[in-house]
């Protein structure tokens, strides 16, 4: 299981990567 600070971070880095393609 991943814990909520993961979580955000994977959050993060989906967001940056939906923003630069």
């Amino acid at each position: 299981m991943i814990n909520c600070n993961e979580l955000h971070l994977i959050v993060k880095l989906d967001r940056l990567d939906t923003t630069l393609h």
